[in-house]
């Protein structure tokens, strides 16, 4: 009896299943699976003798080979350990099986629009991966050139990771904007969006010459008030004293010169 193809190398989620296959050539009499120098699983003819309900046992059986299948249901260390498959007869295989953690992906704030052609800057968060993810963007689904973001990874106490993307880039037009993070135990990258619409930006040229406009005419109808408010005060006070100089020789009495002329 001979180990035909061994075990190999795989990346689990923490709280996710991971599986390995040993294939030996029959006739075989005992397989053992051993997990960090412990033993955790024995195949016999009879059957698999199972003493923790973590691990779970499948096999495929051709004409000429015996495929056992580990099952670690569900994987719930955060250590790395080494998994290894032994006939006894023909010594072991060993592989190895790296335990990751996605966390949360985020952007640090919404950005609901933007001012034409306007640079401005979008971070990405990824908090308590292990390890740090790798980060990619996308515009309208389409790979964004590296250098116009850039990625710095702070280690917590807790041994996981948190990462901060900073793009950096200007929008012509409206655009979906993607964050994308990714480790090899994912299928596919963990991925967060944002639809930015673009606002029409007035042209300043434009805008100074509004305000050259407006403002000479505006204080030019302001100075034609003032004056029409001058010019009615004046007859006012024209028509107003007037009056008052008529009402004053009428109540004085009269000379004897004026009471003359009247005779």
């Amino acid at each position: 009896t001979a180990i035909i193809e061994g075990p190999k190398n795989a990346f689990a989620l923490l709280h996710s299943d991971a599986a390995f296959n040993c294939t030996v050539s029959l006739p075989w009499k005992i397989i053992i699976w051993i997990i960090d120098d412990n033993p955790i699983l024995t195949i016999v003819k009879e059957g698999p003798v199972i003493t923790n309900p973590q691990f779970e046992h499948k096999n495929y059986t051709t004409s000429s080979t015996f495929t056992s299948e580990l099952i670690i249901s569900p994987v719930t260390t955060h250590s790395n350990m080494s998994v290894t498959c032994s006939i006894q007869t023909d010594g072991n295989r060993q592989a190895f099986l790296f335990v990751q953690v996605d966390g949360q992906l985020s952007f640090a704030k919404e950005i609901p629009s933007v001012e034409q052609n306007r640079v401005f800057a979008i971070v990405c968060k990824a908090e308590g991966w292990n390890p740090a993810p790798a980060i990619l963007w996308k515009k309208n689904n389409t790979n964004m050139d590296s250098k116009m973001y850039s990625t710095t990874v702070h280690q917590s106490s807790d041994n996981l990771y948190n990462t901060f993307s900073t793009l950096n880039l200007s929008l012509s037009v409206s655009a979906e904007i993607m964050c994308l993070a990714n480790i090899k135990a994912l299928p596919q990258p963990r991925t967060t969006a944002l639809f930015i619409t673009v606002k029409p930006t007035a042209d300043r040229n434009e805008s100074w010459l509004i305000i050259a406009i407006v403002v000479p005419i505006a204080v030019a109808i302001l100075l034609i008030i003032l004056i029409i408010v001058i010019v009615i005060c004046l007859k006012r006070r024209k028509r107003y004293e007037t009056r008052y100089q008529n009402e004053l020789r009428r109540r004085l009495p009269k000379t004897p010169h004026e009471m003359s002329t009247d005779g």
